[in-house]
């Protein structure tokens, strides 16, 4: 069992300097770091250590989760943003290149950037980088952790903004891609295209994308949230549907969850709850919506 649930405050002075405070859930105090400007943090997937970029500092820093004793320090800019995998793994993305970063804090690897990345992805496993890009090349690719290519494989025209990869790395989706913003299903390991899903124009919507895509465990496909968006009288409304598909990528059910509804599905796939916000409503109160469903009549075909 992994160390108890901590959270994370950090307080800061006109002088830009200041601390980042960890509590356990119960509110005791566990450790205090001296931190400047702003502070991002991402535990690994135990939660015994937590990766962080204090930008001030420009330092990429690694702490055990219950002492705040410090493992690895790298130096990042200000602009670096941060990934961390179930395996311990971290990547930073920073404007000029990326690193990967190893579980006791070490660079490892890097792979330079390509200016048209749309998106990037560390995979679960911490043993591979995924790149995607737009335009008349548009493409995505697979790095090692050595930063050397692994893979290029060309998608439609209008390239991805988005890329999610499977637990096991066995797939990688690349979604919102061309005009139709459909997604591209890669094998992992050889970026054989499995399955290319595009969906047909809805009348009178504003647009049309995939807000987020889960691949299922154990090989049971992937689910993906599709909203379709209007611009009515009342307000801006985005109808979504949850769509399931199966592990070749091919159609099966879909679940529809109405207007402005943020979904978040459990880590087996087996449930959900659903959060609906109404358009603001200046002459009456408006009420929002949570609610809990079973989605394993879903996958009964």
């Amino acid at each position: 069992m992994g160390p108890a649930p901590v959270f994370a405050v950090s307080a800061f002075t006109y002088s830009n300097s200041g601390n980042l405070y960890v509590y356990s859930v119960v509110g005791e105090g566990l450790w205090t770091r001296t931190a400047s400007c702003s502070v991002c943090l991402k535990p690994n997937a135990d939660g015994s250590r937590v990766f962080g970029i204090d930008r001030g500092r420009r330092q990429l820093f690694l702490v055990e989760t219950q002492t705040g004793r410090e493992i690895g320090l790298v130096s990042v800019s200000q602009e670096a943003s941060l990934q961390a995998s179930p395996s311990g793994h971290a990547l930073v993305v920073d404007p000029q290149n990326i690193r990967l970063i190893s579980p006791a804090g070490k660079a490892v690897g890097q792979v330079k950037m390509i200016p048209e990345f749309t998106t990037i992805k560390l995979a679960p496993a911490g043993d591979a980088v995924y790149g995607a890009t737009l335009g008349a090349d548009s493409s995505v690719y697979r790095f090692g952790t050595d930063g050397e290519l692994v893979w290029q494989t060309k998608i439609p025209v209008g390239g991805s903004n988005s890329l999610t990869v499977s637990p096991d790395g066995r797939y990688v989706a690349a979604y919102n891609v061309g005009l139709e913003n459909g997604f591209v299903l890669l094998e992992g390991s050889t970026g054989r295209v499995i399955r290319q899903t595009f969906f047909e124009p809805v009348e009178n919507v504003t647009s049309q994308f995939i807000t987020w895509v889960r691949f299922l465990p154990d090989d049971g496909g992937l689910l993906v949230d599709y909203a379709a968006a209007r611009d009515p009288d009342s307000g801006h409304i985005e109808e979504h549907n949850l769509l399931w598909f199966d592990g070749s990528g091919t159609y099966q059910a879909r679940c529809g969850f109405g207007p402005n509804a943020d979904i978040l599905v459990s880590a087996d796939g087996g449930t959900c709850v659903v959060v609906n916000t109404m358009p603001l409503d200046y002459d009456a109160p408006s009420t929002n919506k949570v609610q809990f469903f079973d989605l394993r009549p879903l996958y009964v075909r």
